[in-house]
């Protein structure tokens, strides 16, 4: 299971903007039919923050790269991929573990997992 826990301390000044963080480099792949996304997401602090998982992967068919960025594949509770997506009701102070389907991805091939966030 991936971990990902957001935490920054009050006041510190820590901010983050358009981080991105490759998690995996290297792969090799492909998303079939049922293929999920998932793993645990928290913050300690209620702010701003975006974060999200995303990927990079090839298009075997078009032998095209891109980014997942604007794909939507929401997770159980109908909440998007995006990094633009609020989670702070669901991962402030608490665990919220997030299963996505994969179905616009399917076909394609992961070259690469992206922790990104956005402030």
């Amino acid at each position: 299971m991936y971990r990902l826990q957001v935490n920054t301390a009050a006041g510190s000044g820590d901010h983050y903007t358009n981080e991105k963080a490759v998690i995996a480099d290297g792969l090799n792949i492909p998303v079939t039919a049922g293929s999920t996304l998932e793993y645990d997401i928290r913050a300690g602090q209620s702010s701003t923050m975006r974060a999200s998982i995303q990927f990079y992967y090839l298009n075997p068919v078009t032998n095209q790269y891109a980014y997942s960025w604007d794909l939507n594949y929401p997770d159980q509770n109908g909440l998007s991929n995006n990094w633009k997506t609020d989670l702070n009701s669901r991962y402030l102070n608490q665990w919220y573990h997030r299963v996505l389907p994969l179905t616009s991805l399917q076909g394609k091939i992961i070259k690469r997992f992206i922790n990104y966030l956005y402030n």
